[in-house]
């Protein structure tokens, strides 16, 4: 275990003072105990007269009454420090990961992180405080015996020093050679109980062609390697315990043996007898004590394995952090004008950029359509809307690292809605609403700012209000109101109202009425940008149509700039721009008609038909990536409708320009 995980976890139990006053703790209950035994002992060692003296009684009461509460102290006290530390370990690990960005999930299995958070947390929590303070009391116990020992007869040092020296390399020799054996006699059981299972699946078929034999001969090799492997961690441990004992031994003949010589020799010190007799029986406790001691050891460093991989959690990347938001950016955006100017990005820095010198305008309140082949960048584009991945410039720096990003709204009143930018305005990478740079602003107030209907809809476990109203921002009569938007009121009301539970993951409700509901969310968020991230992918036609009209109705008629990632041609015809991607490129940007009308259909014309759909002259076919080959895929009868209603979509705009 590094010292940097130690020194984590013991900086997670407490202060350095709280610290402190547990090893007091642990060493004052362990000084009283001895002194209690010492006690008795000179007591048991007075004449028969001086035995009955109150003051040997008293003081042990004393003694063991010290003992007692110290001991009572130090488990609350160890117990309450182990918990702080796991504790702290768990939300700082949890806090990291939250705010984790996009790459490390993209990267990690979810499996490995439910792990760190149940099993590893479960050793921290529950296994790892019992074993370390088992440890701790056993080592203040040795501790303890060798200190008496070394008051009784402080010669004895000469036989300890290097008996101390011969325990530490025993005891690094025993868990080396310890770890891979356990290891090997794992690996060879798990052969041995899945043969078994195998068996008893396979016995008609073993009894049918008479494979006893060599069932009982393959079992047996497996049994004999298991054996093997366990008799060698048995063996190992026995000769481990031998040596420990051999320790003991020694210390006890030394102790005894200089007591002797200097009871006979003339050197001026004296053998107390009491003191003498206790530290003997405490050396003889020390045989058992050792070898738990040790093994102790060896599993406060196993599961200390969990803590140092919940600790590399406290440690994971960040999202860019948050800058201090202007006053401005209560009532941003205003508008919902967006511009992508040169946008690079990279899911992480080590791959290649997912999108490549990105540049559209949407102006406020215009539809546009985001569509390309699988892989072209569409749902990279919705990320970098949200920065899940941060936007980059031609030069690969993240632009929430530029020194200026401090400084979001001071320029954007003076760029935004002026068409003459200036050079170093122009020229600057990023992502753009209302004149200022996503890049500058905190997450927090970016994600709050942009509706979102994604294409798997999700909602947390709870009741309706929760999921459409997480922040208690709104009466029920306004929930209400974007129920019956959707469509849903009556459903919602016949579950049992806005307390109704979704379930799990909104398991009680049908993918489409899960839909409707984070389309009613959208609503009430009440934002300027809308992004619907191919939402009718999953659901049949009835919903589907609901959803458009009520995304025509709520946001495109009420100028809500809205994105929409669709395959389904149709329900994107009718939007205002239609952007191409390729490998993260943009190839074509501009109405669906003027896109369409650049190209020959792929069914024949007729007489008029030029005009019809308003083909411009000299017209060829349309290049293998584009809008209109795309439309061409769809079918003949498909994409004469799709020209006709693009030309229509084109002929109301323009309408209403002229109207306004």
């Amino acid at each position: 275990i590094s010292l940097e995980t130690l020194k984590t976890y013991f900086t997670a139990m407490g202060t350095a003072g709280s610290l402190v006053l547990l090893a007091c703790l642990l060493a004052g209950s362990q000084f009283f105990a001895i002194a209690a035994a010492v006690w008795l002992a000179e007591w048991a060692s007075q004449d028969e007269e001086d035995q009955d003296d109150d003051r040997y009684p008293i003081g042990l009461t004393i003694l063991a009454a010290l003992t007692l509460i110290l001991a009572v102290l130090r488990a609350v006290a160890a117990m309450d420090a182990f918990t702080s530390a796991s504790r702290e370990l768990h939300f700082a690990a949890l806090r990291r990961l939250l705010k984790a960005p996009m790459a490390f999930f993209d990267g990690t299995p979810l499996g490995r992180i439910l792990n760190r958070f149940s099993k590893d947390v479960g050793y921290t929590d529950d296994l790892l405080p019992m074993t370390f303070f088992d440890f701790l009391q056993c080592f203040f116990m040795v501790a303890g015996t060798v200190a008496i020992t070394c008051v009784a007869n402080p010669v004895v040092l000469i036989v300890m020093l290097p008996l101390g020296f011969y325990f530490v390399r025993l005891r690094k020799t025993f868990l080396r050679s310890s770890r891979p054996i356990k290891r090997v006699e794992a690996l060879t059981r798990s052969p041995v109980f899945s043969y078994i299972a195998e068996m008893l699946q396979g016995l008609p078929v073993i009894r049918a062609f008479q494979l006893q034999d060599e069932i009982n001969s393959t079992f047996s090799e497996r049994v004999n390697a298991n054996t093997r492997a366990y008799f060698s961690f048995i063996g190992l441990n026995r000769w481990f315990g031998f040596q420990l004992d051999l320790i003991v031994v020694t210390l006890l003949a030394a102790a005894a043996y200089f007591s002797v010589v200097l009871k006979h020799v003339d050197t001026g010190y004296t053998v107390d007898g009491a003191l003498l007799g206790t530290a003997l029986v405490y050396i003889l406790q020390l045989a058992g004590l050792f070898q738990w001691m040790v093994r102790q050891s060896a599993e406060v460093e196993n599961q200390m394995i969990s803590t140092e991989r919940l600790v590399a959690y406290t440690k994971l990347p960040q999202e860019a952090g948050d800058p201090e938001a202007a006053e401005q950016a209560k009532a941003w955006p205003t508008s919902g004008d967006v511009e992508f100017r040169n946008v690079y990005a990279r899911y992480r820095r080590d791959l290649s950029p997912v999108l490549s010198n990105l540049s559209f305008h949407v102006r406020p309140g215009q539809s546009c359509a985001i569509v390309g082949r699988t892989g072209a960048g569409k749902s990279s584009v919705v990320e970098a809307f949200f920065r899940l991945i941060e936007p980059e410039g031609s030069d690969g720096v993240l632009l929430s690292a530029e020194p200026d990003k401090q400084d979001a709204f001071a320029s954007s009143d003076a760029s935004h809605g002026d068409e003459k930018l200036s050079a170093g305005d122009e020229q600057r990478s990023g992502i753009f609403i209302d004149g200022v740079c996503t890049s500058s602003l905190p997450l927090a107030l970016l994600r709050a700012k942009i509706g979102v209907i994604p294409q798997q809809p999700f909602l947390f476990s709870g009741s309706v209000r929760d999921n459409l109203d997480p922040f208690q921002e709104r009466s029920d009569g306004e929930i209400y109101r974007a129920l019956r938007d959707v469509q849903m009121h009556d459903a919602i009301s016949a579950g049992g109202g806005l307390h109704m539970d979704v379930g799990q993951g909104g398991s009680k409700l049908s993918v489409g009425e899960r839909q409707l509901l984070c389309l009613a969310r959208a609503i009430l968020a009440d934002t300027r940008i809308l992004i619907m991230d191919e939402a009718t992918a999953n659901i049949d036609n009835t919903t589907d149509a609901l959803i458009q009209t009520t995304v025509r109705e709520k946001f495109t008629n009420r100028g809500v700039t809205t994105f929409t990632i669709a395959h389904r041609l149709h329900t994107v015809i009718d939007c205002d721009v239609v952007l191409v991607l390729s490998q993260g490129r943009r190839v074509e940007f501009g109405s669906p008609h003027e896109l369409l009308r650049r190209y020959l259909p792929a069914f024949d014309l007729r007489g008029g038909d030029e005009q019809a759909f308003d083909i411009v002259a000299g017209a060829g076919e349309p290049p293998q990536v584009s809008f209109a080959a795309m439309v061409r895929e769809t079918g003949q009868e498909t994409e004469r409708d799709l020209r006709m209603a693009a030309k229509a979509a084109a002929k109301k705009s323009s309408s209403a320009g002229l109207e306004l």
